[in-house]
């Protein structure tokens, strides 16, 4: 019986040694498997479908994968949003010709066939293996906040202090330097926050230790400031401000136009040579919606506000209207005011 034990034994070990080489040979398979896979783009942003986007879970990796985002956005907005922008979609990644400098492989993800996402991949030199060295949204998602206020208002949005970096002194039309001169002189700030998804969950502003009010006008964020002339200011740069635009349809007269403009201006002379000769035709005009916002008192010589209006031209039964929004600039001028410049805002008119 001693013959056909060894052959047992040996039958086993052969079996044996089959099984070790086949695990050792599927682990080195799926070494290599792991390896090939991890050379293609295509896994790892079917692995950033599957794992962060799919899930809702994306904002937990922003940092690693470099999302361009806000650091003022706050992830329940974050979370909110990518989720109106997948929920029940189908998501797919295709490759996308727009690669930025630097980048290896781009792919564009899309929800039932509308981009909102890019996604950049480099190659690392050794390994030969993609990572994600970027991605943004659609370009056409992100929104940008504009903020204006006084240089000594504290201003937080979504709960984080804006950065001084993103806060620029208001460029000054070009006025008399002596209107500048005070020692009280409180520049006006214009706050940029660029790339947010959604509409900021609270603004706040302070000045020392006392709560600011914050206007919402038309997306437009202003901190509110009160003063002894803001109401007269308001009252004179909509009658400056109709007049204007009077004017510039050829319904008023240079006379009034110094009722209300320093004729020693740039803006004076501006409108003085403007033609208004080519203005529309029409037979008559009302001027309307005057809405005056964002005050702002830089001394006791110089403010300004915005002015928003219509003036409606009726024209053979119809009505054409033209839209004024810009920031007018005052000086103190006695017992009254005189406009020195106006200045467009750069926002829409609604």
């Amino acid at each position: 019986m001693k013959p056909k034990s060894v052959f047992y034994k040996a039958y086993f070990t052969v079996i044996a040694l089959f099984f070790v080489a086949l695990i050792i040979g599927l682990l080195v398979f799926r070494g290599w498997l792991a390896d090939y896979e991890a050379a293609q783009p295509e896994p790892i942003v079917n692995k950033l479908i599957e794992s962060h986007i799919k899930t809702g879970d994306l904002y937990s990796v922003k940092d690693k994968y470099n999302l361009k985002i806000s650091d003022y956005e706050t992830k329940s907005n974050f979370d909110s949003f990518l989720k109106s922008l997948t929920d029940g979609k189908e998501l797919t990644g295709t490759t996308s010709a727009v690669k930025p400098d630097g980048c290896d492989a781009a792919y564009q993800i899309k929800a039932d066939g509308e981009k909102i996402l890019n996604v950049y991949l480099k190659k690392d030199g050794k390994t030969k293996r993609y990572f994600v060295s970027g991605c943004e949204f659609d370009s056409s998602v992100y929104k940008t906040l504009k903020i204006t206020a006084a240089s000594d208002a504290e201003i937080k949005v979504n709960g984080v202090a804006v950065k001084a970096e993103d806060r620029k002194d208001e460029p000054l039309p070009d006025i008399k330097s002596d209107l500048l001169k005070s020692d009280k002189l409180i520049k006006k700030q214009i706050i940029s926050i660029t790339d947010l998804l959604n509409e900021p969950e609270s603004v706040t502003a302070t000045s020392g230790k006392k709560a600011l009010t914050v206007e919402n006008d038309s997306g437009v964020y202003s901190v509110a400031e009160d003063f002894p002339e803001k109401s007269a200011v308001g009252d004179f740069a909509g009658k400056a401000a109709s007049t204007y635009a009077e004017y510039m349809q050829n319904d008023s007269n240079l006379t009034n136009i110094k009722k209300y403009i320093d004729d020693t201006t740039e803006l004076y002379k501006n409108i003085k040579s403007s033609l208004v000769i080519f203005s529309l035709d029409h037979e008559g005009h009302t001027i309307k919606d005057i809405k005056t916002t964002d005050f702002h008192k830089y001394n006791d010589s110089l403010f300004s506000c915005r002015v928003r209006l219509t003036n409606a031209l009726k024209r053979n039964g119809a009505i054409y209207e033209d839209k004024f929004d810009k920031y007018v600039y005052l000086k103190k001028d006695g017992d009254t005011y005189k406009a020195i410049d106006m200045q467009n805002t750069g926002d829409s008119v609604k």
